[in-house]
């Protein structure tokens, strides 16, 4: 089993609902999803950065398409990799694409757990958080607060994916377009029922929301049931002064 699809386009131009359809029709797809849920670890990609060799063949087993952050950031190595791999580059209006990049992805790759909650952070968001700061310094020299220069870099990285491979090997794909041409292009037929359309801003911002409250509320109940455990031992003590060996 070999990579046969690389999807090269940046989270939030519907890479999610890509690779729900990649698997509809038989190609598991890796996605970083993966990495968040533990699947697979973030350390190669880590290595990969750094310019150590990697094995992706080992990496990817099991796999027969890739898709999202972190793979499109090395979208050259793994194009070289996997040179037979039908490439589609999934793009969306740079505008829409940076408002929906901000309030999800960028929110969630800074956010930052209070104590106790740090202790109970899965172990694939926390590397998904240092992936993430990786790709902001590569992608976009860690200027995502600059929208203008965010959506240039964007631009960019579609332009190269193009004069990499050549636009007529590239299918230049937006979810809107449905199966039809996705189908067309990888040579298989057109599945019954309608495309994925999955992972939107609304459902990612109510899951970030969701996280930040939980943080709250278990920091205030930590340290309100620590102050009030101190509180029950301070009026034990008070009243029996030789628990201290007074």
């Amino acid at each position: 089993m070999t990579i046969q699809v690389f999807c090269t386009g940046y989270c939030r131009t519907g890479t999610k609902s890509i690779k729900e359809a990649l698997e509809t029709l038989g190609y598991p797809c890796f996605h970083m999803t993966e990495i968040v849920s533990g699947c697979r670890d973030a350390k190669i990609w880590m290595d990969a950065a750094d310019g150590k060799e990697v094995d992706w063949d080992a990496y990817f087993e099991g796999y027969e398409a890739v898709c999202d952050w972190p793979a499109v950031t090395f979208n050259k190595e793994l194009i070289d990799h996997y040179p037979n791999a039908k490439i589609i580059h999934s793009v969306r209006d740079g505008e829409s694409w940076y408002q929906s990049a901000r309030n999800t992805i960028w929110d969630v790759s800074t956010m930052k757990c209070s104590f106790p909650m740090s202790l109970f952070t899965p172990k694939g968001f926390r590397q998904m958080q240092q992936l993430a700061a990786m790709l902001w310094k590569r992608d976009f020299d860690d200027r995502l607060t600059d929208k203008e220069h965010t959506i240039r870099m964007m631009e960019k990285h579609t332009q190269g994916v193009l004069d990499y491979k050549g636009k007529d090997n590239v299918l230049v794909f937006r979810v809107q377009d449905g199966w039809e041409p996705l189908c067309a292009f990888l040579g298989v037929p057109v599945p019954n029922g309608p495309f994925p359309h999955i992972n939107d801003s609304k459902s990612f911002r109510a899951y970030i929301d969701k996280m930040k409250r939980t943080n709250v509320v278990v920091y205030r109940a930590f340290w309100s049931g620590l102050a009030a455990g101190f509180a029950v031992i301070a009026v034990q003590v008070a009243k029996r002064p030789q628990l201290l060996g007074l």
